[in-house]
C-alpha cells in the first residue's frame, strides 16, 4: 500500500516537471535609450486627439515633439537637467520656414524616464508583469501592466503592450487609466508607429530657433505656462499632475510641515504633556507619509534616508526631544523609507 506522503512527494513531482516544460512568461523589455516614434494619443475618452512626432533622447536628457496637431505650438523640446531648477520645457511656433521660441515653463516631471509616455519609468522597470497577449491593429502583442501610485494610494495604472514578434522591443500602445486617490478621471491611449532605436539625433531636431535668445532667454517661465492655450501639453501630462512629481510634492509638504513646526514652537510652553505628545506623533505619522512617497517619488534609498534625517531633525528641534528620542524617531523614520524602498 502506498503512504499518503509517498503520493504528496509524487504529486508534487510531477507539477515541479510540469512547471519545468511550461514556456516562461515574457519579461518587460528593457526598450532603447534613444528612440523616435510617431504618435496618435487620445486623451480621456476622446475628448482630445493630437499626433506627434517623438524624440526621446535619454541619453542626454532631453525629448521633442514635433508637427503636432491640436495645439498652436506644434514643437515643444524639453531640456532635463540634474539640477531641477534649471530644467526647461520651450513651447515653438513654426513659421516662414523657421521655428519661433514663444516662451518656456518648468516641466512637470523631474527626470526624462517620468515622461508621459516613457518607456523607462522607476515602476514600469520594477513592478511591470506580464499579463497575457492581445492584438492590437493587426499586431500580436504581449502585455505589461503596472501602477504608479502615491505610497498606497492608487493613482494610476497602464497597460504596455509590446510587439511580440519585432526583432527589437517595440512598442504598440500604452493605455493609461487615471484614478486620481481612487476617483475614476478617465483614460489615454497612445499608439506608436514608426518606432525604431537611434544611437544619435541631429542637434536640429532640439534647435530653439532664432528667436530663443530674445523671447526664452528670461530667468523666470512664462506667464503663458498657466494658461488654457497648452491645451496639448496639460492633456498629455494630465496624469503626472496626479502623480504629484518631487517639485510640487515637496513644496507641498515644507508648506503643511512648515505650519506643523510653526503652530508647535507657537503652543509648545502652554501645551500639557499629553498634548505635546499628541502633537508629536501628529508630525510623526506626517514625516512617515512622507517617507512612504518616497516610493512614489522614485527617490533613491540615500535620498530617501537623507530627506528622513532632515524630518526627523526638525521635528526633534520643534518638539525638543532628547538625543535618544530623536535617535528613536531617526532610526524608525529610516526603516520605513528602507522598507518602502
Amino acid at each position: 500500500m502506498v503512504s499518503t506522503t509517498s503520493m504528496t512527494l509524487a504529486a508534487l513531482a510531477t507539477l515541479a516537471v510540469l512547471a519545468a516544460a511550461a514556456p516562461a512568461s515574457p519579461q518587460p523589455p528593457v526598450f532603447a535609450t534613444n528612440w523616435q516614434a510617431n504618435e496618435d494619443n487620445v486623451i480621456i475618452e476622446g475628448i482630445q486627439r493630437a499626433h506627434l512626432d517623438h524624440y526621446f533622447d535619454g541619453s542626454n536628457n532631453r525629448t521633442a515633439l514635433t508637427n503636432a496637431t491640436g495645439t498652436m505650438y506644434d514643437v515643444v523640446v524639453t531640456l532635463y537637467n540634474d539640477d531641477l531648477e534649471d530644467a526647461r520645457e520651450y513651447y515653438i511656433r513654426t513659421y516662414g520656414g523657421a521655428r519661433h521660441c514663444q516662451f518656456w515653463c518648468a516641466p512637470s516631471t523631474p527626470v526624462v524616464c517620468d515622461n508621459f509616455d516613457s518607456l523607462c519609468s522607476y515602476d514600469y522597470k520594477r513592478k511591470a508583469t506580464y499579463v497575457g497577449d492581445d492584438t492590437i491593429n493587426g499586431i500580436e502583442t504581449h502585455r505589461f501592466f503596472w501602477t504608479e501610485n502615491l505610497g498606497p494610494i492608487p493613482m494610476n495604472s497602464l497597460l504596455l503592450y509590446v510587439d511580440a514578434n519585432a526583432a527589437e522591443p517595440t512598442p504598440v500602445r500604452m493605455y493609461r487609466d487615471l484614478h486620481p486617490f481612487g476617483k475614476p478621471l478617465g483614460n489615454s491611449t497612445i499608439d506608436f508607429t514608426n518606432f525604431k532605436s537611434v544611437e544619435s539625433f541631429d542637434e536640429s531636431i532640439f534647435d530653439l530657433g532664432p528667436d530663443a535668445k530674445y523671447d526664452c532667454a528670461s530667468p523666470e517661465p512664462g506667464a503663458q505656462c498657466q494658461s488654457e492655450s497648452q491645451t496639448l501639453s496639460n492633456s498629455l501630462k494630465l496624469s503626472q499632475t496626479f502623480s504629484l512629481k518631487l517639485p510640487q510634492f515637496l513644496s507641498l509638504s515644507s508648506l503643511s510641515l512648515s505650519l506643523s513646526l510653526s503652530k508647535s514652537l507657537s503652543l509648545s510652553k502652554s501645551l500639557s504633556l499629553s498634548q505635546n505628545l499628541s502633537l508629536s506623533l501628529s508630525l510623526s505619522l506626517f514625516s512617515l507619509s512622507l517617507s512612504l512617497s518616497s516610493l512614489s517619488l522614485s527617490l533613491s534609498p540615500s535620498l530617501s534616508l537623507s530627506l528622513s534625517l532632515s524630518l526627523s531633525l526638525s521635528l526633534s528641534l520643534s518638539l525638543s526631544l532628547t538625543h535618544s528620542l530623536s535617535l528613536h524617531l531617526f532610526l524608525s523614520l529610516s526603516l520605513f523609507s528602507f522598507l518602502a524602498l
